[in-house]
Order: structure tokens, then sequence, then C-alpha cells
């Protein structure tokens, strides 16, 4: 994995990040969340597997208060809000059968609010809906490397 200092991430955007376990995956995560702001979007994309979910718990528990939280990933519940600071909202649109306006699903609430969304599938929103201010690109190069990169938008 490249090696980097939490405070300096942002010079590692645009580049091509490599994880050899979700332990990798889950510590890039957390060192990401320095880049994230109130309101910020995240767009995570990658197969079934891949560790968006683990990219996103490392991110999620690094923010103030999310320490001790339990983040998994809402496959099956669309959604998960995290008590942190700012407030997270996690969504995974994978069982989406169409294409979706997220403002039906409220988001402009959450934007409003300045809560950070991470959203997983992302190619199932509706164009033009909102823009993301990051974009995560995870690809499996076998059973556990990963490579990782990760957009400024």
């Amino acid at each position: 994995m490249n090696h980097f200092k939490e405070n300096n991430f942002s010079e590692l955007l645009n580049k091509t990040l490599l994880s050899s376990s979700m332990e990798d995956t889950e510590k890039l995560g957390a060192n990401f969340s320095s880049c994230l702001d109130d309101g910020s979007i995240v767009y995570i994309y990658g197969d079934i597997g891949v560790g968006k979910s683990v990219f996103a718990r490392g991110a999620i528990q690094s923010l103030p208060g999310g320490k001790n939280l339990i983040v998994r990933s809402p496959t099956f519940l669309y959604l998960f809000e995290y008590p942190t600071t700012p407030t997270v909202i996690h969504l995974d649109l994978y069982r989406l059968k169409e294409k979706t306006n997220l403002l039906d699903f409220g988001l402009d609430e959450w934007i409003k609010n300045e809560h950070v969304l991470f959203i997983e599938w992302p190619q199932h929103i509706t164009e033009n809906t909102i823009n993301p201010d990051f974009i995560v690109e995870i690809e499996a190069l076998n059973e556990y490397k990963r490579e990782i990169k990760i957009f400024r938008n």
C-alpha cells in the first residue's frame, strides 16, 4: 500500500493506490476522511465484494463520534445514518432496479443539512441529480489486492 500521512492525503488524489488487505482499504478510507467537509458527497464505484463498504467504514469510524460505531454495508436497507461529526448518510443503491432520482429519497434534505454522503453504486442515480465532490473507484486485482483511485470532482 502507498504510505501517506493523514494531513497530506489530498496530495494522493488522482493517483492509483494499492491495498493488499481489507485493513489497508479501511486505513485508506480513514485517511481519506481528512478530505471531507460538511456536505461532502462521495461516489464509490466497484464490483460486488471489492471493498466499497470497507473503505466507507474506515472513513466513518475515523470521524469524530465514529470510533466505536458498527459500520456495515447498507445493501438490504439502502441506507444507514451515523451520528458522527458531521453526520454521515451511507447509501447502497445496488438493489435499485432502475435509475432513480435521489431527490425522491430526500437527498435534498441531507445536502441542505450538510451531511456527508457515501453513495455506493452511484450508476443507479439519474444523471445530473447531484454532483459528487469525490469519486472513488475500487478494482480487484486478485483475491486480496485492490487498486483504488480517488478523484476530486
